[in-house]
């Protein structure tokens, strides 16, 4: 009923928070691994207590990505082996950091497809986001650098606030207008994929002024 577009899909090879999670046979491997982690840059071993509530927060998760996630965090001479680390590091980022990889995909999808299109993102925080700054074509139509900062600000909100109920879509002129020359059905709807990440925790840039040319913020 809807189509796809693949060139806007950013898979991750991992499964995230999915089937692949920790089970109690992991915890040996787990807790050698973490020891290690702390010893290697803490210089202290942690308890066992510490070890088991560590295992419960990141069990969500498969071994072998908690554990690159936690070689990655290691690579950063800033870090302290704690799971609220490392969940950042296998969710992308700070959500500063997913906020602006988000309005980056956002701004993609204004490049390709302007405001005459009907669009729907699978991330729910986009969608909250968009909705909030006026739909899809006042978005499409504003100024990128000022839109930036105003998305970023509700797209972390509908993080922290685990908001999942959105609209099914965000109308595009051609559906808002409704025409008998330019009919609109649903299947014109565009979907684009959540990104989940082929640059897990690494720092997006906020966008330039030159990110979206003059002539591509309306359309």
């Amino acid at each position: 009923m809807t189509r796809s577009e693949p060139g806007l899909f950013l898979r991750s090879n991992m499964t995230i928070g999915g089937e692949n999670t920790m089970e109690f046979s992991d915890y040996k491997q787990f807790k050698d691994m973490w020891k290690g982690a702390c010893e290697s840059s803490l210089g202290k071993t942690p308890s066992e207590s510490a070890l088991s509530l560590a295992f419960g927060v990141l069990s969500g998760y498969s071994y072998a990505e908690v554990r690159a996630a936690t070689i990655a965090c290691l690579k950063d001479s800033e870090f302290k082996p704690t799971p609220a680390r490392v969940l950042e590091q296998l969710e992308g980022g700070s959500i500063e950091d997913r906020a602006r990889m988000a309005w980056k995909q956002v701004c993609d999808a204004i490049k390709k497809y302007r405001s005459d299109t009907s669009m729907r993102f699978e991330d729910k925080a986009t969608m909250w986001a968009l909705d909030c700054m006026g739909g899809w074509c006042e978005v499409c139509w504003g100024d990128a650098v000022k839109n930036e900062q105003i998305f970023c600000r509700y797209y972390a909100t509908a993080v922290r606030q685990n908001i999942r109920d959105v609209r099914d879509h965000l109308c595009g002129k051609t559906e808002r207008d409704g025409s008998v020359l330019y009919p609109w059905d649903e299947s014109q709807i565009v979907d684009v994929a959540k990104v989940t990440d082929v640059n897990k925790g690494k720092k997006i840039p906020a966008l330039t002024v030159g990110e979206i040319p003059e002539g591509e913020k309306t359309a």
